[in-house]
């Protein structure tokens, strides 16, 4: 009986304590997050229904800020750097969650991070490669 209180006790201890814990100003992006984001993009028309998006990355604040925080100020700013791919090249912006902001936006220049489908198409092609049988001009 006591085995089974003591588990019971445990359980909700970990479970309130993950449910009710404070969100901390370096905690990673959640779902949410990233969808706020991307809706912010799409009404400031800095991106369309095709673009893609390779990289939503937390703007980690700085530490003094972070320090303030715990010490009972208020919470820093949740900024994101977005790397995003249009028809027409790609871009990087910072977009303020806190104030619902898009920042400038600045055309990437040198070679982005690979998106999941070029990925995938290169792969296809290798494959296609290695099946395709070999022959020799004798």
């Amino acid at each position: 009986m006591q085995k089974k209180s003591l588990l019971l006790a445990m359980t909700v201890a970990c479970f309130t304590g993950s449910v009710f814990a404070k969100a901390n100003p370096r905690d990673g992006l959640s779902a949410d997050e990233i969808k706020q984001v991307k809706t912010l993009l799409l009404e400031s028309k800095t991106a369309d229904d095709k673009t893609l998006y390779p990289l939503f990355e937390l703007v980690e604040p700085e530490k003094s800020a972070v320090y303030a925080w715990r010490d009972g100020g208020k919470m820093p700013p949740r900024r994101v750097l977005v790397q995003f791919k249009k028809s027409d090249g790609f871009y990087t912006t910072v977009v303020n969650l806190s104030e619902k902001k898009v920042g400038e936006v600045k055309k990437t220049t040198g070679q982005p991070m690979i998106l999941l489908d070029e990925f995938f198409a290169a792969s296809s092609l290798v494959l296609k490669l290695v099946r395709r049988p070999i022959t020799t001009n004798a």
